[in-house]
C-alpha cells in the first residue's frame, strides 16, 4: 500500500495534535468530498479540503485517512490521532473520507484499498488498534440502513461489502452511524 503523506499533498501544519485515548475500536467511513480524482488531483483536492476544515474551526483535516475512488490513499491527521468527524466517537476511532461520489458507494479499488490499510494498521506495532473492530458510514446525520434512500449515503452493495469485512459491531444499526 502506497499511501501520499502529509508533505507530499502539501499540508498545512495542524494547529493542535490530540492523541487517541483508547484503542481503535471503530472505523467511521464519511463522505469528503463529492469529487472524483486522480493521484496528484487528489493532492489539490484534499489541500482545499485541509483549507475548508480549518476554516470550519478545526486544527487539521477532519478524518484520520483519505481514500480516492480510484484507490489512492492519503494522510489525514494519520494513525493515533483523534480525527474531527465526531466527537462522541472521536478518542477510539479511525476515520475515513471518501473522495468521490459517495452516494454511489465506494468503488472496488477503494475497498481493497480500504482492507489494505487496515491490515497495515494491525501490523504496525505503533497503532493502537484492536482485533474486534465496527466499521461505519457517517450518513448526512441520519441513522439509515440499506434499505433506506439517503442521497450521503453509501448503496447497498457497499453496505454488504463492508459488512463482509467489519468484525464486530453490536448493534443491528451500527453499520451506519449518526453524528
Amino acid at each position: 500500500l502506497s499511501i501520499i503523506r502529509r508533505s507530499e499533498w502539501g499540508s498545512r501544519s495542524p494547529t493542535q495534535n490530540i492523541p487517541l485515548l483508547l484503542s481503535i475500536s471503530d472505523v467511521v467511513i464519511g463522505p469528503a468530498d463529492n469529487q472524483d480524482c486522480n493521484r496528484e488531483t487528489c493532492k489539490e483536492l484534499l489541500r482545499s479540503v485541509q483549507s475548508r476544515d480549518q476554516a470550519n474551526g478545526l486544527p487539521d483535516t477532519k478524518f484520520n485517512f483519505y481514500i480516492s475512488s480510484r484507490g489512492d490513499v492519503l494522510e489525514g491527521r494519520g494513525w493515533n490521532k483523534q480525527g474531527g468527524f465526531t466527537e462522541k466517537y472521536a478518542d477510539s476511532s479511525l476515520g475515513i473520507g471518501y473522495l468521490g461520489y459517495y452516494s454511489r458507494g465506494m468503488s472496488l479499488v477503494a475497498m481493497t484499498a480500504l482492507k489494505e490499510l487496515l491490515v497495515e494498521g494491525f501490523g504496525d506495532s505503533s497503532v493502537n488498534m484492536e482485533t474486534d473492530y465496527c466499521l461505519m458510514f457517517t450518513c448526512d446525520n441520519d441513522m439509515k440502513t440499506n434499505n433506506e434512500e439517503n442521497d450521503e449515503c453509501p448503496g447497498g452493495s457497499t453496505y454488504k461489502d463492508i459488512n463482509d469485512f467489519s468484525v464486530n459491531c453490536n448493534s443491528s444499526f451500527s453499520l451506519y452511524l449518526s453524528i
